[in-house]
């Protein structure tokens, strides 16, 4: 599988309350960063140009744009374990950040020994 972005997991820990019954906030911790497939699978630009205002978020500066993207990450069964994923993950590619997103959906798609994660 060729691969063209690294993964890492961000793994959460509920904060719990003091003693005094007071909630304690939660803690995130960065796991190990794995190679994997980056797909941007949908991908949405919109921007004010030549008067279309399509897509512009009332109150954008007119040269301001947003971006509206959903990634599917393929990457190799034998690294982790599928029922260990967390709900969160960081995505870097060509050593940029490209974001922290939830994991919308997993798959374990045994056939070609790959797990797919929806982002």
């Amino acid at each position: 599988m060729f691969r063209n972005a690294k993964i890492q997991f961000i793994h959460t820990e509920r904060g719990g309350m003091d003693d005094g019954g007071n909630p304690l906030p939660d803690t995130e911790t960065f796991g190990e960063e794995y190679d994997c497939f980056l797909n941007a699978k949908n991908f949405a630009m919109n921007a004010r140009s030549g008067g279309n205002r399509s897509g512009a978020i009332q109150g954008m500066n007119v040269d301001e744009r947003f971006l509206n993207a959903k990634y599917e990450v393929w990457l190799p069964k034998k690294l982790v374990n599928f029922f260990q994923i967390p709900e969160k993950v960081k995505v870097m590619q060509e050593g940029h950040d490209i974001g922290v997103f939830e994991v919308i959906e997993k798959y374990n798609i045994t056939v070609v020994g790959q797990i797919r994660l929806i982002i």
